[in-house]
């Protein structure tokens, strides 16, 4: 497997976690073209209108782009499946929504896929399940393939929605007090549990000792802080 560190001769912040690249910079949008060339298919974007405009100057990459619509449900699967080839690669940018739509559709198809977040409120492009709606109700968690790539611009996370910060950062806090109920109660590898809290306790003390100042400076104060 190609490394993204082959591909992109840049700074950025690349992790490599249960066979995922994760490639984190500020303006990482710039490198999209690259990291979809070393794929070596031709791309669909799968996104909602807003995001779509928001990758405008990103249009060119994609054969074809797909607009999202609404949540994650099996209509909508089955929809975006017809509209697509299982010979291209698939790009989920958006919210977790749009994002859980992509990755089973990918998986259905058994398509290479690629993630791109756009706020911090959801925790889909980390996540192996996609969750599937009915109406307003979750009916089913389906554990999915891993993508090849997710890759996240620091500012276009940091230039969402102030209510998608501020969730995100209730979200992460909530994270570690989860946590420990669950390492609490499991059995078997309790070295993954401590190190999943160990995790969550770090995120959770970044929160509390920044989360007023992320709400109340933007994306200025945010952009450094991820660095």
């Amino acid at each position: 497997m190609i490394s993204l560190e082959d591909i992109v001769h840049r700074p950025t912040n690349t992790i490599r976690l249960g066979g995922v690249e994760f490639l984190q910079a500020e303006n990482a949008l710039a490198d999209l073209g690259a990291v979809l060339e070393s794929q070596g298919k031709k791309a669909v974007l799968y996104s909602d209108e807003p995001v779509a405009n928001v990758l405008q100057e990103s249009h060119h990459l994609f054969a074809e782009i797909l607009t999202a619509s609404g949540k994650c449900t099996w209509e909508e699967v089955r929809r975006a499946e017809s509209l697509v080839s299982r010979d291209n690669v698939l790009v989920g940018a958006g919210g977790g929504r749009v994002l859980d739509t992509a990755k089973l559709v990918a998986h259905q198809l058994g398509m290479t896929y690629l993630l791109v977040p756009t706020s911090c409120a959801t925790c889909s492009a980390a996540s192996n399940h996609s969750v599937v709606y009915e109406g307003e109700n979750r009916i089913e968690s389906i554990r999915i393939t891993a993508p090849a790539v997710v890759l996240i611009d620091y500012e276009v996370i940091a230039r969402s929605p102030r209510r998608l910060l501020r969730a995100g950062l209730l979200d992460s806090l909530s994270k570690y007090f989860e946590g420990r109920l669950c390492a609490a109660q499991a059995e078997g590898r309790r070295y993954v549990h401590s190190l999943a809290l160990a995790l969550a306790k770090d995120l959770a003390g970044f929160v509390i000792a920044n989360g007023r100042a992320l709400l109340t400076k933007g994306a200025s104060h945010v952009i450094p802080l991820l660095w």
